[in-house]
């Protein structure tokens, strides 16, 4: 988790002592509230401020630019040897000039229980040592007045076997430019919006051309990412067109030194809440890759190449929840040779009507659910099956925010025995669903109706009520929960 590091009245700061001091702060408060919880303190063996004379002598060079690094001594079940991490420090490739970008990491976690811990308990110690010394860091992707930087949220998915972490990687690339739709907190300070709220910011609305996500659109880092046939890296640098040491900046890297699959398209969240119902539906997409044929997958994946994906990817990036891109005539002439290989699998290709083929006049069905699901999410919405229901015939002009309930729906006996169907976190996704606004967009409002002071004061207030545990929503507490949210 990335975050910009401020001064007391907002602009980045660059005092390195400072900075130094607030680690040293953050070091106390998180030994004093660790003991809160034995069953994961337990399993550190030890947590230690590093300075520039520890940095020095580690192998990895590039750490001596954190100049001060707080770091964990983490056991790990059923392993023999423990695992060591620098747990909040700064970001060596982003804020190591003028300004500060902190990273808060979680050692490897087992669990969701032990993710929230970990993200609770971090989030928490930083934000009470930045408070100590007046400083701010704040939960948004783009700072207003830096145009050039951008904060993101990284998951690392633990995967030794390759060929499981290929079949997951290809099943989550179906999933991906949807679901990053929910991290987006990154805006254009100067967009439009086309009704201005009265009182309640959840009945703005901004205007269709405003870009939802900032830092995918204006950085060229994040980029698409293809379909693999085989785990390997250059065959993967080659259809980027990068070379083997800069593939690793893409929307997802399956080739980590610690066997890990790396999400890396998210943005910086707004809330706990959003980073947590994040992790529960990446382990649901890998608990259901598992279950599917390699037919299935290889089927699919031949279809939904690069083109597709970026086209989708774009769409929500500058569309947001409301994008359409499926039902837009420009993605079922484009797709033509695409969806003529649905046909062939159609249980209805031998009487259907050819010109009608990818609209919603299209009647694809395929006896193996999970197959015409897939096929439905990917290209032809409108013939989703939900309980045996149609989709298309309650809603004729499918967006995004409706695929999202898709995704849910193809997900959900996975979350079920995860025993998480029911959790708060996952509850950020249906409220975002409800009001039909992405987190950028209800920023964008607030910064536009109120001014740069009420916008950054309102910030450290959604902070405070987070790390209070106060509200009856404890530590994922989030904006969107508010039936109404008055500035």
């Amino acid at each position: 988790m990335e975050f910009f590091l401020l001064a007391n009245d907002f602009t980045h700061c660059n005092d390195n002592d400072l900075y130094k001091k607030t680690l040293n702060d953050a070091y106390i408060i998180l030994n004093k509230t660790r003991s809160n919880y034995p069953e994961y303190a337990s399993k550190i063996k030890q947590v230690r401020v590093a300075g520039e004379e520890e940095l020095q002598k580690r192998t990895r060079s590039d750490d001596i630019k954190k100049t001060t690094t707080i770091y964990v001594e983490y056991k790990q079940n059923g392993l023999h040897r423990s695992v060591f991490t620098d747990i909040i420090g700064k970001d060596t490739n982003l804020g190591t000039g003028t300004f500060t970008t902190i990273e808060l990491v979680t050692p490897p976690c087992e669990s969701i229980k032990e993710l929230s811990w970990w993200v609770g308990i971090l989030i928490k110690s930083m934000l009470e040592a930045c408070k100590k010394n007046k400083l701010y860091f704040l939960p948004i992707a783009s700072h207003p007045d830096l145009d050039n930087y951008f904060c993101g949220e990284h998951h690392h998915i633990g995967i030794r076997d390759p060929g499981e972490r290929l079949k997951i990687y290809n099943v989550m690339r179906f999933f991906l430019p949807i679901l990053s739709i929910l991290s987006y907190s990154s805006f254009q300070k100067d967009e439009a919006i086309t009704k201005q709220a009265d009182q309640d910011i959840f009945k703005a609305r901004p205007s269709n051309q405003n870009t939802r996500s900032k830092r995918l659109s204006r950085t060229q880092q994040i980029k698409a990412v293809p379909e693999l046939s085989r785990m390997n890296r250059t065959e993967f640098a080659s259809a980027l067109k990068l070379s083997v040491e800069t593939c690793r900046m893409v929307d997802m890297y399956p080739f980590t030194r610690y066997e890990t699959l790396e999400v890396r398209i998210f943005d910086a969240q707004l809330s706990i809440a959003r980073t947590i119902a994040t992790a529960i539906l990446l382990q649901a997409i890998c608990s259901f890759a598992l279950t599917i044929e390699d037919e299935c997958i290889k089927k699919l994946t031949s279809l939904y190449t690069m083109k597709p994906y970026s086209m989708v990817r774009d769409d929500a990036i500058n569309e947001g929840l409301l994008a359409n891109t499926k039902t837009k005539p420009s993605f079922q002439t484009t797709f033509n040779k695409e969806f003529t290989a649905l046909c062939r699998d159609c249980n209805n290709t031998s009487r259907c009507n050819k010109k009608e083929l990818g609209t919603n006049k299209c009647q694809f069905s395929v006896d193996d659910e999970i197959f015409h699901n897939l096929a439905s999410f990917l290209f032809l919405p409108h013939q989703f099956r939900n309980n045996q229901q149609i989709f298309g015939k309650n809603v004729t002009n499918i967006k995004n925010v409706h695929q999202i309930k898709q995704m849910m729906s193809i997900l959900k006996p996975h979350i079920q025995a995860m025993q998480l169907a029911n959790s708060i976190p996952l509850r950020i996704v249906l409220e975002t669903i409800k009001k039909e606004m992405e987190a950028s967009m209800f920023l964008l409002v607030i910064y536009r109706n109120y001014g740069k002071k009420r916008f950054y004061e309102e910030l450290v207030k959604i902070q405070e009520k987070i790390i209070s545990g106060n509200t009856v929503w404890g530590i994922y507490y989030d904006p969107f929960f508010e039936s109404r949210y008055i500035v």
